[in-house]
């Protein structure tokens, strides 16, 4: 294994280092204490929260990914970003479920893989896309 040069070190912190900011920040917020009570129509936003917050992370983390498999083929990084970014998210609700004052829903979790999914669906659909028209000219 060859020894990263200092233009990896770059792509690291471009690449990869906003996915696991970008990750510590998600549980961060997941961990805080909050006394306020959720009124019925902020449940349907929190949902809208969960699945754009994954949605973003699992962009993230298809950009470390490329960055750090350069073989791999790009429909298995998507699928590996889907996966990561659910998983985080079942992560995340196991720990909120050990904290007194918050819950775990699964229903957030489910909001978490929608997110993740749209966002791995549109990747896959943009590179498809951009291969179509670069090869027509």
């Amino acid at each position: 294994m060859r020894p990263r040069s200092t233009t990896d070190s770059r792509g690291f912190q471009l690449h990869v280092l906003p996915a696991l900011l970008y990750v510590a920040v998600i549980f961060w917020l997941g961990s805080i204490h909050t006394s306020l009570s959720i009124p019925q129509d902020l449940l349907a936003r929190d949902k809208v929260n969960h699945f754009a917050a994954f949605g973003l992370l699992t962009w993230l983390v298809l950009r470390a990914l490329r960055f750090e498999l350069v073989a791999s083929s790009y429909g298995r990084l998507i699928i590996a970003s889907i996966g990561l970014s659910s998983v985080i998210g079942a992560l995340l609700e196991a720990w909120q479920s050990l904290l007194p004052y918050r819950t775990a829903e699964v229903n957030d979790w489910v909001a978490d893989t929608l997110g993740a999914l749209l966002v791995g669906l549109a990747c896959y659909l943009w590179v498809w896309w951009r291969a179509r028209h670069v090869a027509t000219g």
